[in-house]
């Protein structure tokens, strides 16, 4: 009856605290006896009923069933009341953290824990303190804390700050709640004796912070839930014992691997790799050199060329060239040429067809090429008339078939065209190069006409490679044809082999040289072409390149 006896003082004690906390579990304690009894009694009747209604041993073993509850289920945590310094305790059977050894913050009913003094091994994040909820671990909280062994989140935590227990190197466990949202970057690199962490309960988590598990070399196992999105760069990199990561190959959300994520990760002999994930960045897995096996559907989708460097898998699906043509990197700059007829209302320059919004269909196609390459980890930067109005131009033009359906008729009258344009002359050629010494120079020619064709032309000069197009032609059209000056392939049904233009179907149908249109992208493959991958998958290279 000792535990009893404790339950009950507990509960009159409560009755004698003037807080909404106590109140609280003082009725649930009287609602634990008052349901456990009445159940009881309403299965009984007539004499039975009487004599059980007055037996004391009766009630008493209702009262322990009662306390049982209560204590089952509070034992792993403090109660707090809102009044400052009064702490109830309901016992526990583990050498817990209490709440003296917490410092913390309080904001718009908030807490958030800012430090640790305790000794304690087993450290349990209370729901509440001082009656608020505990949402959130401040930046490097419990950083270099020697004494810890395990870790225990509860509900409502949310956030695990910068650094939270980064250098905890006696943590050996952590059991994370299923109301967190983020682990910020640090927090816990250089755990060096962490071996479990159960992600998978984590069913709200959306994104783990750069470096959040660097250094944790005992860490043996990782299984993903589905809400997670976002891995940031080097997040796992050196946990030299980890075997196996696990995502849920068609449910999870899983957006992004970052940099590094798994570098030097030694031990991993597997990994899946979701559908959902649109970017594997360098070195996601890079010298993971047991790794050999990649769950990964082929699909539109970001891989820089060097995510799975040093492993098994990179060597047995990956083909490396040396590129000969010149890459879609480094500074660029635009040309822009305007044709104009006035003698011919179909192409002339006027309020409906104005240079100025063909010049910003430019600026966005440059824009659309300098972030695709960043996908890839590559840098590309345009100049273009925007910027400098020096490179724009504008010549009136007397024969308007220059926009003929036919390209190659197309092709010969452009090139008739500039023999008379100054912009092509050597002098302005080298005044141009002379300004920009360090950049490559682009020519785009663009009519006012809505039939004209769009085509480029890599091989007319290398120091007058152009992109000639009509009016209609929109941003992604402009970057199709810019990107054909270093070596992009369409794939569209006319211009490829039906061996082609089914793997691309299949694999890569968002592709920009196959679909044109606001949401295509580049593919591994075209960024091979174009200079922003130096390897290309075994099975695409005879078609794709």
């Amino acid at each position: 009856m000792k535990n009893l006896d404790g339950l009950w003082r507990l509960k009159d004690n409560v009755r004698n605290k003037n807080t909404i906390s106590c109140f609280s579990l003082y009725v649930f304690i009287d609602f634990c006896y008052f349901m456990v009894y009445n159940t009881i009694i309403s299965m009984l009747n007539g004499n039975n009923l009487r004599r059980i209604k007055m037996n004391k041993k009766f009630k008493c073993i209702l009262s322990i069933l009662a306390s049982a509850a209560i204590i089952s289920t509070f034992s792993y945590n403090s109660i707090y009341s809102a009044e400052k310094g009064n702490t109830l305790y309901i016992a526990s059977a583990e050498n817990v953290s209490s709440a003296s050894d917490f410092t913390y913050t309080t904001t718009d009913k908030k807490v958030t824990i800012t430090g640790y003094t305790g000794s304690a091994e087993v450290v349990n994040i209370p729901f509440f303190i001082n009656g608020y909820p505990v949402i959130a671990i401040a930046n490097s909280a419990f950083a270099g804390n020697k004494t810890i062994t395990k870790v225990k989140f509860l509900e409502p935590m949310k956030t695990i700050g910068y650094a939270a227990f980064s250098n905890c190197t006696s943590l050996e466990s952590v059991e994370l709640n299923d109301r967190l949202e983020k682990i910020e970057s640090y927090a816990f690199s250089n755990c060096t004796n962490l071996k479990t962490i159960n992600f998978e309960s984590a069913t709200v988590l959306n994104s783990i912070g750069s470096k959040a598990f660097y250094r944790c070399i005992s860490l043996i196992n990782a299984s993903f839930p589905d809400s997670l999105e976002y891995i940031n760069q080097y997040a796992f990199q050196y946990c030299s014992q980890l075997k196996s990561i696990k995502f849920n190959k068609t449910t999870s959300k899983l957006n992004t691997i970052g940099i590094g994520a798994f570098y030097f990760c030694g031990n991993l002999t597997s990994a899946i790799v979701p559908d959902s994930t649109l970017y594997l960045n360098y070195y996601s897995f890079g010298e993971c050199y047991n790794l050999s096996d990649i769950d990964i559907t082929t699909k539109s989708r970001y891989i820089c060329d060097t995510a799975f460097s040093g492993t098994p898998y990179y060597s047995n699906n990956y083909t490396e060239f040396s590129r000969v043509t010149k890459a879609c990197t480094g500074n660029q700059v635009i040309v822009s040429i305007f044709l104009n007829e006035p003698e011919n209302d179909l192409c002339t320059w006027n309020s409906n067809r104005t240079i100025e919004n063909k010049q910003a269909e430019l600026d966005s196609a440059a824009n659309y090429i300098k972030t695709q390459a960043s996908c890839y980890g590559r840098s590309v930067n345009f100049i273009t008339a925007s910027k400098d109005p020096s490179l724009k131009y504008i010549y009136e033009y007397e024969n308007n078939t220059i926009y003929a359906q036919n390209t190659s008729s197309s092709k010969e009258k452009v090139k008739m065209a500039c023999e008379n344009m100054s912009v092509f002359s050597d002098s302005e050629r080298e005044k141009i190069q002379k300004k920009y010494p360090h950049h490559n120079i682009i020519y785009v020619i663009i009519i006012p006409h809505s039939y004209g064709r769009s085509f480029a032309m890599p091989s007319l000069e290398p120091s007058k490679a152009f992109v000639y197009a009509g009016y209609n032609k929109q941003s992604n059209e402009f970057a199709h044809e810019i990107l054909h000056l270093y070596g992009a392939k369409d794939y569209y049904s006319s211009a490829a082999s039906s061996t082609t233009y089914n793997m691309v179907k299949k694999y890569y149908s968002n592709d920009l040289f196959f679909n044109s249109n606001d949401s295509s992208v580049i593919s591994p493959p075209q960024a091979f072409n174009v200079g922003w991958m130096n390897c290309i998958r075994n099975e695409e290279m005879n078609y794709l390149r």
